[in-house]
């Protein structure tokens, strides 16, 4: 059984999690993704338990930036996650494995056992075979829910999946509290 209390850090893919994976290019060649908002409702309730979030993503567009900057410019307690570090984006990432442990070795104290994973294909499959607890949208490749031990929500990418998985966690972290107390 996975220890949730251990968790220090969440990840996520974008395309795929916190997006449907899907783009809407305009005929002036603007891309544009859509978010669900509940996904960022439940990474804030992780900073506040003091649970780093890294958003990491293979794509180089700048949606996701600006859905951040969006919600920080309304959010002081989000601009300071960002100041201090607590909330990390990294973009355009080829291989997730080595940028997730390079960072968490050179900024962090944690290990890949410290980490849960939220993933969806085949550039997250290297990492969420290391972290300690991981999961899926509903929608994934076959590849990933196949993983034993892995978390499918029953929601799809962009539909809520992220939202699920971090209530997961968090649910599994309040039971270990209890059962540590008692």
């Amino acid at each position: 059984m996975n220890n949730f209390k251990d968790i220090k850090v969440v990840v996520s893919d974008v395309d795929g999690c916190l997006t449907s994976g899907e783009y809407i290019v305009s005929d002036t060649g603007s891309i544009s993704k859509s978010f669900y908002t509940r996904d960022f409702y439940t990474i804030e309730r992780l900073l506040n338990e003091g649970i780093h979030v890294i958003i990491l993503t293979q794509s180089n567009d700048k949606v996701i930036n600006k859905r951040i900057e969006e919600i920080a410019k309304n959010s002081k307690y989000w601009k300071n996650c960002l100041k201090y570090r607590s909330l990390v984006l990294f973009t355009n990432v080829d291989n997730k494995f080595e940028k997730l442990k390079n960072y968490l070795t050179a900024e962090t104290s944690c290990s890949l056992k410290d980490v849960a994973y939220i993933g969806d294909s085949e550039n997250d499959l290297k990492c969420m075979e290391k972290c300690r607890v991981i999961g899926c949208p509903n929608d994934a490749i076959k590849s990933i829910k196949d993983i034993d031990g892995i978390y499918i929500s029953e929601y799809d990418g962009g539909k809520g999946a992220v939202y699920d998985f971090i209530m997961y966690i968090l649910e599994k972290m309040e039971k270990n509290n209890e059962n540590f107390r008692t």
